[in-house]
């Protein structure tokens, strides 16, 4: 029994040792996967700590980025509100240059006229002295165009008095031809007495309502050559003295002259 005991108590020592060797193996494999454990949270923890840190600095970028972002979009904003106002204003010198264009043809189109019109020997380096070869001639073309509107001004002048004398001339002489038409008082001279200085007249007289005082013109082929001053009248026949200062030198008068009274009859 006491064997039995011991062998019991030794074999109940294997196994106490061999459960412990177990238990001691099972710790020490805990704390080394305690240790790995703690290992793995230390590097999940720096891990952790970094992967924050990249956060923060990733925030950052992301704020920075957006910042960016806004100043880009109102970049880009302000460049196409700038690429309008350059399209505005493109169009604008487009329509400028079209212009231009425009007058450059019609410019060519001058100088070609000016090419056909200017002498052979003229070429366009020496069109402008002959264009102020031109503006001088021109000058003195236009002073002279302007000392004859001057003359012409002045011949419009004398013209224009002529003629105003003309028409005064024309009026008084219709005037006297009115007066002498209207005077029916005519009559021819019968007898002339050149010694004496008086003629006979008949065909006039008291019956024409002439009177003693009025003058008398003597006519011959409607051209007057004297005058008579009447001495005594009658009914039908006057006796006038010749005014001899009124006839021209070697002027007589003869029967058959023409008398007619200087003013007419006022009935």
């Amino acid at each position: 029994m006491k064997g039995l005991f011991y062998a019991l108590a030794i074999i109940i020592s294997i196994v106490a040792i061999f459960f412990n060797l177990k238990v001691k193996e099972a710790i020490e494999g805990e704390q080394k996967r305690f240790g790995e454990t703690e290992v793995q949270q230390k590097n999940v923890y720096d891990t952790l700590v970094e992967t924050e840190g990249v956060l923060e600095d990733t925030q950052k970028s992301l704020a920075e980025a957006l910042s960016l972002k806004a100043d880009t979009e109102a970049k880009i904003e302000s460049a196409q509100s700038k690429e309008k106002s350059l399209n505005r204003s493109l169009a604008k010198v487009q329509v400028e240059i079209d212009r231009y264009d425009s007058k450059l043809d019609e410019v060519q189109e001058l100088i070609n006229k000016v090419k056909q019109s200017v002498p052979g020997d003229v070429t366009i380096e020496s069109l402008p002295d002959h264009i102020r070869q031109l503006a001088e001639e021109k000058k003195s073309k236009s002073k002279q165009l302007e000392e004859k509107i001057i003359v012409s001004e002045k011949l419009t002048k004398t013209v224009a008095s002529n003629r105003s004398e003309i028409t005064r001339l024309n009026t008084s002489l219709s005037d006297s031809r009115a007066r002498v038409s209207r005077n029916a008082s005519e009559a021819s001279i019968t007898s002339v007495s050149n010694i004496w200085g008086f003629v006979v007249i008949s065909g006039i007289g008291t019956k024409n309502n002439i009177e003693g005082s009025a003058p008398l013109l003597v006519t011959r082929n409607g051209k007057m050559i004297g005058k008579l001053r009447i001495s005594a009248i009658e009914a039908n026949q006057v006796v006038a003295d010749i005014v001899q200062e009124s006839l021209a030198p070697g002027v007589t008068l003869y029967p058959g002259d023409t008398v007619i009274l200087e003013d007419p009859v006022v009935n």
